[in-house]
């Protein structure tokens, strides 16, 4: 993809406000971070910060990261955008408070259900969600009576 093609691919999907230039094609669930599909059908994909980058700044040198000074995964405003080394990328993450051991900063499950005294279960220094787990066995016990099977038959 060409540079005039990647700007106007860009500019079709970014929604830009006074502050942040927000990306609104596909965004990956598990990040936050937008993409762009840029060659089929190999696949490739490059991020939507660093397709930024590389319109408005040019390319982005080998070994360097694209990261963000308003700390919004979907934001392309190149204004928000610097270049670091990935030792850059954790320190900058650290700094912000993103970075967690082991989720430990979560305060719910991903199904919203809180981490307190009565809901959470610790197994092997793991967190589990009593709500959801107890969701998952009734689930399953009823699957296993559907077919015909106790809980104690294999």
């Amino acid at each position: 993809m060409n540079r005039q093609t990647l700007q106007a691919f860009f500019d079709a999907r970014t929604a830009r406000t006074n502050h942040c230039w927000f990306w609104v094609g596909t965004i990956v669930k598990s990040n936050g971070y937008g993409r762009i599909h840029i060659r089929w059908p190999t696949l490739e994909y490059l991020s939507a910060h660093r397709a930024a980058w590389i319109i408005y700044n040019g390319p982005i040198p080998d070994g360097l990261c694209v990261l963000h000074k308003c700390d919004v995964p979907h934001c392309v405003n190149p204004d928000h955008l610097f270049l670091g080394t990935q030792a850059d990328n954790v320190k900058d993450r650290v700094a912000k408070k993103r970075s967690r051991t082991r989720h430990s900063d979560l305060v719910s499950c991903q199904r919203g259900h809180l981490f307190d005294t009565k809901n959470t279960l610790i197994r092997n220094g793991h967190r589990r969600c009593r709500t959801c787990k107890n969701a998952l066995e009734r689930k399953y016990y009823k699957e296993r009576r559907q077919r015909g099977l106790s809980s104690y038959e294999a």
